[in-house]
């Protein structure tokens, strides 16, 4: 009788040595990780500027530009009128581009931002949804979309409900090189230029990184 009550005494030793030893390997583990994350938060709060207020100030006052964001959404907004249109360029946050490997030999963009213009005539339903991308500044169209109701296509697009047999217009590139340089200079006049594509560029990498710090705040809290 007393050789199995010290057997299962030993037993539930061995299994309390076993719990102390995982919740140590556990409580080391999450201390690395509080660590890393700490080490984190001070690396991005030391070595990253964002975009000078003044800077975004000067653009949107040039440019007649209203900029809209909201603190916890990755989808950012540039809206304005221009002569009888109304112009809303909507994108989104963007995490920055890798470092290109010293050893290539071609170039490669070191920004590119997706966006999608909305143009439409005010007082009227119909327009024209643009996609579109900046590459270091530069605007590059990938297609044009007309609608007779263009804030409901726009809204079937972006959530991929568009009817499948829908036509979307052709790829941008495969027009002829007059009409692409009118359509361009189009853009150019209501605003949408290299300018506009920088903004674009910096504010998509400077919302990123207010949200990148916010989700590390987050993660310690949680850690905690």
């Amino acid at each position: 009788m007393f050789k199995q009550l010290l057997k299962k005494a030993s037993k539930s030793t061995i299994n309390s040595m076993n719990k102390y030893s995982q919740f140590k390997y556990f409580s080391s583990q999450k201390e690395n990780l509080l660590n890393c994350i700490n080490s984190e938060i001070t690396h991005e709060e030391k070595n990253y500027q964002g975009v000078a207020e003044s800077e975004k100030n000067n653009f949107l006052s040039n440019n007649k530009f209203k900029f809209i964001e909201k603190a916890n959404s990755q989808l950012l907004e540039l809206h304005k009128t221009h002569d009888n249109w109304d112009i809303k360029i909507f994108y989104q946050s963007r995490a920055p581009m890798p470092t290109e490997d010293e050893g290539q030999e071609e170039a490669e963009p070191t920004n590119m931002t997706d966006f999608h213009i909305i143009i439409k005539p005010l007082g009227r339903t119909s327009g024209l949804l643009v996609e579109a991308m900046t590459m270091d500044s530069s605007i590059n169209v990938s297609q044009i979309h007309c609608s007779d109701h263009i804030d409901a296509y726009a809204s079937d697009f972006i959530n991929g409900k568009l009817k499948y047999d829908q036509y979307q217009g052709p790829d941008f590139t495969s027009l002829d090189e007059k009409l692409q340089g009118a359509f361009v200079e189009f853009l150019s006049t209501l605003g949408i230029n290299d300018d506009c594509g920088s903004f674009i560029e910096v504010t998509s990498l400077d919302k990123d990184q207010v949200l990148y710090s916010d989700w590390l705040k987050k993660l310690k809290n949680v850690l905690l």
